[in-house]
């Protein structure tokens, strides 16, 4: 029996690309020898990720740490001359304010069990975010309280912990495949896929476009 719901923050309840992010990018591109804007965005996403995989308990880093290192990289190896207090308020900017998707405030209302957030983001971050769109969940479980990332497990035990549940009795959803779905179902959790906008294009795992489909699933 499914007795609580276990839902990824970025990128499923809200949306990770907003008005500070776009300028931050911008800036980078303008001020650097990347050649595109489509590669400072890939290389981006590809140091943070790594920064990611190599932060772990002793060698742990925050979300705010791994920003300001990619930005030094990107001064070290492409060169990037700008104001890094000025996009280091841009950063906090993106991570502070994200946009909740349209559906989610009506999934908190109708959703038929307890919600745990689980999330790579700063936990002050996700409480701000909540509190300023009125949403309450059961917890926020973050990597900042467990020193590990997610798709590692240290983070999801966390979240059996609080929620006294064990694997066969929670649900998951987030739209990373494998952060989300693989790290998931890597400890026995049911996992859905979240995928709004097509990107996953797939068949063979339980997919879902939005949070009302995702409560039809579970009742």
């Amino acid at each position: 029996m499914i007795k609580a719901v276990f839902a990824d923050y970025t990128g499923t309840l809200v949306n990770d690309w907003c008005d500070e992010l776009d300028e931050l990018l911008d800036r980078i591109h303008k001020n650097c020898s990347i050649q595109s804007r489509d590669e400072v965005i890939n290389e981006w996403r590809r140091l943070s990720k790594e920064y990611e995989e190599n932060s772990y308990m002793d060698t742990y880093i925050n979300e705010d740490e791994i920003c300001m290192k990619v930005l030094e990289y990107f001064c070290d190896n492409y060169s990037l001359k700008e104001d890094m207090d000025a996009l280091g308020s841009l950063i906090s900017g993106f991570l502070n304010g994200p946009n909740i998707y349209p559906e989610v405030k009506e999934f908190f209302r109708i959703c038929p069990l307890p919600v745990y957030i689980i999330s790579n983001n700063g936990i002050h971050y996700v409480r701000h975010a909540m509190k300023v769109n009125g949403l309450h969940s059961q917890s926020i479980i973050s990597a900042d309280d467990v020193k590990a990332y997610k798709p590692k497990k240290e983070i999801f035990e966390r979240a059996f912990e609080l929620s006294g549940c064990t694997p066969d009795e929670v649900i998951h959803i987030g739209d990373s495949y494998n952060t989300d779905y693989l790290g998931a179902t890597s400890l026995g959790i049911k996992a859905v896929l979240l995928d709004r906008d097509n990107r996953h294009n797939r068949d063979d795992i339980p997919v879902v476009k939005d949070f009302i489909e995702f409560v039809n699933l579970i009742k």
